[in-house]
């Protein structure tokens, strides 16, 4: 059947009319207007009419929208075909019904986008009066679709995660219990000849060897009670943590426990006290659980009080109950984070900026261990004030005498001791060796680890050492090494913001970093490679391997220096080259438009005119070549004055009246406190990086207004050249004043796509900034600011006279 023998569109616009009742009249709005008409095409909804030949006769704006095809294309095939091939029997059986049956429908079908995908739509099909139309009212749901098959899968997710949870605790539990029980004996094969050295069985050792053999006997300890505590967290979650009670003088085991942390309190710079009632107090109690809780307690007490403070406990023995407090005058705890102290495996600082070692299971097993003993422990605390621990719980009077006063070794004994030079206070010691050679800056906030690292590099290269990111940052400004090293995890500021910090800095963007960690999981990798670390260092490591690491890493950015250096100099000698040659072409070319040389036709000034185009640009270019060589060959000195903003904005703006005016651009300057506002600036240098951003203003923005506007705020002169250009993509405004730009990206519009990047540093070099806001379509902000100068006022006969610009 011909398109020509449907009905019309004003036909089928009357059979939409034809479902509202005739005698309902509508009011008119403007002459001539129909409401029902403008009510059909400000509808959301898909309003359609198809025919018996399953062609659609006529439809609404609202059918383009969702679909993206115009009511042409739609009624170009029949509907049928615009619909899922999986739903097409469902539509058909739908549409049978309504024509059939005479009865309205409702159902879902998926239709044909203009790009290939498909939306869901929900239908209601009614018949019309003479039968031989359906009329169609259409949802989009594709949104809710897609909501409700996520639900449905995550649902499903849940139920599967829900189903493994018994088992994967179990396992996991059972693996803990055997992977500690195998690292127990490795760790008292490793403790044994360690203090009999230290004891001095095997001969005199120096100071020297002493404080090495002592460093790894103090992180075997550590990693001992590590072993424990995962040990007996284990031992609790599978129900095999049975209380063993006994006769023992509770007093006289608590105050050998707190003897046990003596070199840990000296060390720390502590004071402690202790109070038993009565002095002896005999109970039946499990002797390992006792001390396991004590010693989470005390631990915890002297690891977050810092030096000159003081720790108290208190034991009090009443009527089979026992009370123990322990308190201290540290950090303390926010009200906020009490609900989460006694969770398995939580700190309360960050992961990676903690600035105290371990698993977060101390609290929490303390916690579980006092519920075996039918007790409970509670907490008074306050942020900036210190924190009290007490623990309740039962002990049974006992008669007999207990034969046991000593702290068992591994468990409540030398496991204390645990205390080591970390807890020293932190510093950033430095080994300066001689001058020349490379700089490396690591920052590790284990100053053993970082100690090692600089005995390894000593004399090869020159070291500083930062105890944490915020530190380090601070000493690569201003040391800019060759290379950093920083671990992940440290406080104030961790590995990967360092990393970040470095990378979005221009003069330390280049520098190499290396991550040191012990994770090798892909997504703690992924972290560091987003962060834009050059290389990882996996913990442990080699000395070799750090130092075949550190050096291939040097050399390979002194190559890439030399290569840059390569590039800069025969930029600037090629440019200086130009210079002449196209010097002599402009004045020959102008020579020329002058008639100097005899009359043109005006085909010939056309191609003149060209040609003096080209060579502007090209002169341009060269300029901009020789003012990157300069910057990056750090060849630019500043000739810093006290200068009007008004000044910069005049010398900037007057070359450019007459290209917006070809441009049919609104310029205008906004400059009536410009004479006021006095800054610190090279005028040379100030004047030619807000031409560069006005001359991008003008060559991005086809119409509307290239506005600027001089602000005065805190401490700074601020410049605002405002357009309404195209603007710029997101994915290019993080690299908009790099100079790899160029390279990145075709240039439609001409320019050498180094004006902002020189910009850019020109107020750098001046101790200012410029910086950018930008929508797609909407246009672009660039921002200069100037430091404020505290020089006298500039008088007013100073500054040249000139009316607000406008073209």
């Amino acid at each position: 059947m011909k398109r020509e023998e449907r009905a019309s569109g004003n036909q089928n616009r009357q059979a939409l009319q034809r479902t509202k009742p005739a005698k309902s009249k509508p009011k008119q709005g403007k002459v001539g207007e129909n409401p029902h008409n403008r009510l059909i095409e400000l509808s959301t909804d898909i309003l359609s009419i198809t025919g018996s030949d399953g062609y659609v006769v006529d439809l609404n704006p609202a059918s383009e929208n969702i679909f993206g095809f115009t009511a042409k294309e739609l009624k170009s095939k029949p509907a049928l075909e615009f619909v899922h091939p999986d739903d097409r029997k469902r539509v058909l059986s739908a549409w049978q019904k309504v024509s059939l049956r005479e009865e309205s429908v409702n159902f879902e079908s998926r239709g044909l986008c203009k790009d290939g995908s498909y939306k869901w739509i929900s239908w209601t099909a009614h018949p019309s009066l003479d039968k031989k139309l359906i009329y169609s009212v259409g949802r989009d749901i594709t949104e809710h679709r897609m909501t409700d098959q996520k639900i449905s899968q995550h649902a499903n997710q849940i139920k599967e995660i829900n189903a493994n949870v018994t088992d994967t605790a179990r396992i996991k539990n059972e693996f803990m219990a055997n992977v500690s029980h195998e690292l127990r004996t490795p760790l008292t094969l490793l403790l044994v000849p360690l203090e009999s050295s230290l004891d001095g069985e095997y001969g005199i050792l120096n100071k020297s060897q002493e404080g090495a053999l002592r460093t790894v006997h103090n992180h075997s300890l550590r990693l001992l009670q590590i072993v424990n505590g995962i040990l007996d967290f284990s031992g609790y979650a599978t129900g095999t943590k049975e209380v063993k009670r006994e006769p023992i003088d509770i007093a006289a085991i608590t105050l050998g426990m707190l003897g046990d942390f003596q070199p840990m309190i000296k060390l720390q710079g502590l004071e402690y006290t202790f109070v038993a009632v009565p002095p002896k107090a005999f109970a039946m109690m499990d002797r390992y659980i006792y001390e396991r809780i004590l010693f989470n307690l005390l631990s915890n007490a002297i690891k977050f009080t810092e030096k000159g403070g003081h720790v108290s406990v208190a034991i009090k023995l009443d009527k089979n109950r026992l009370q123990v407090s322990v308190a201290d005058t540290g950090i303390g705890i926010e009200e906020a984070d009490l609900k989460n102290l006694f969770q398995k495996f939580t700190q309360l600082e960050s992961s990676s900026t903690r600035r105290f070692e371990g698993l977060g299971l101390g609290l929490a097993l303390a916690k579980e261990f006092a519920s075996l003993l039918d007790g409970t422990i509670s907490i008074q605390s306050k942020r900036g004030k210190g924190s009290t621990f007490t623990l309740e719980c039962s002990a049974p009077h006992s008669t007999e005498s207990p034969t046991k006063f000593l702290s068992l070794k591994g468990t409540g004994g030398s496991a204390q001791k645990e205390s080591s030079p970390q807890s020293k206070e932190r510093s950033s010691p430095e080994y300066k060796s001689e001058e020349g050679l490379p700089k490396i800056l690591v920052a590790e906030d284990n100053l053993e680890l970082a100690t090692y690292i600089r005995t390894i590099l000593r004399g090869l290269y020159q070291i500083k050492l930062a105890p944490n990111g915020q530190e380090a940052l601070e000493i690569a400004r201003e040391w800019l090494p060759d290379l950093i090293l920083s671990n992940i995890m440290m406080p104030k500021m961790d590995g990967l913001e360092f990393c970040v910090a470095v990378k979005s800095d221009a003069e330390l963007a280049t520098i190499p970093f290396v991550l040191l960690t012990a994770l090798t999981h892909r997504d703690a990798l992924l972290k560091g490679w987003e962060a834009g670390a050059d290389e990882y260092l996996f913990k442990p490591f080699h000395s070799t391997e750090l130092l075949t690491r550190i050096k291939s890493m040097i050399l390979a950015r002194q190559e890439h220096q030399m290569i840059n250096q390569m590039k800069t100099d025969f930029v600037a000698f090629a440019a200086h080259q130009l210079k002449t040659p196209e010097a002599e072409i402009k004045a020959y070319v102008d020579n020329l438009l002058d008639g100097l040389a005899g009359h043109l036709t005006e085909e010939q000034k056309h191609y003149l005119v060209k040609i003096k185009e080209i060579n502007t640009g090209n002169i341009r270019l060269i300029a901009d070549l020789l003012s990157v060589s300069k910057i990056d060959r750090e060849k630019n000195p500043c000739n810093i004055t006290s200068t009007p903003l008004k000044k910069i904005i005049q010398r900037a703006a007057q070359d450019y009246l007459d290209l917006a005016k070809e441009k049919g651009l609104n310029f205008q300057v906004k400059d009536d406190d410009g004479r006021k506002i006095i800054v610190l600036a090279d005028l040379q240098k100030a004047v030619e990086a807000v031409k560069n951003v006005i001359d991008n203003a003008i060559r991005f923005t086809d119409q509307g207004t290239i506005a600027i506007e001089i602000m005065n705020e805190d401490h700074v002169g601020v410049i605002k050249v405002k357009d309404t250009g195209t603007g710029i993509p997101e994915h290019i405004l993080s690299k908009l004043f790099k100079k790899e730009l160029v390279f990145d990206n075709p240039r439609p519009r001409g320019g050498s796509g180094l004006g902002l990047y020189i910009a850019k540093s020109f107020m750098k070099l001046q101790g200012g900034d410029l910086t950018v806001t930008s929508t797609v379509g909407e246009g672009s902000t660039f921002t200069f600011t100037f430091p404020r100068s505290n020089g006298q006022e500039v008088s007013e006969h100073s500054l040249t006279k000139q009316s607000a610009f406008t073209a």
